[in-house]
């Protein structure tokens, strides 16, 4: 589903390629790989973003989203890619959003389950939350 103008710009539907996907536990434990990150226009060097490492990711997310759920792995995978501290409290409130909106409580928390389809596709709910977490963040950009 891509074409020339808009190539990359749509979510995998039914599983990504293998080279567009990120396998965050084998990140690098070091933040060397994100020493070349680019910076903001007009941001301060002072004031830039931190580097994260997959631990140092996880502890931070585990402050506000003690479960290792859909929110907790988006708040790493952002932390991750961007060292803006502000995607915690994104995932935070878009957990906490979940809880007063949701009518069943016991579905809450989403967890990761792409690894244990075998078409590797995306369950409707998943992609529904996915599509909502996108629009959350572009409204924090």
């Amino acid at each position: 589903v891509e074409d020339g103008d808009n190539q990359g710009l749509y979510l995998c539907l039914r599983g990504c390629p293998l080279n567009q996907q990120l396998d965050f536990y084998a990140f690098p434990s070091t933040p060397k790989a994100t020493e070349n990150r680019p910076h903001r226009k007009g941001s301060n060097p002072s004031s830039s973003p931190d580097v994260f490492t997959y631990e140092s990711a996880t502890a931070k997310c585990k402050e506000k989203l003690p479960v290792e759920d859909l929110y907790f792995q988006s708040c790493v995978f952002d932390l991750l890619t961007t060292g803006d501290v502000n995607f915690t409290l994104a995932a935070y409130y878009a957990f906490e959003d979940v809880k007063m909106l949701h009518s069943n409580k016991d579905k809450l928390h989403l967890f990761e389950r792409t690894r244990d389809l075998e078409s590797g596709g995306m369950a409707t709910s998943e992609l529904s939350m996915a599509l909502f977490l996108l629009l959350l963040v572009s409204l924090f950009l």
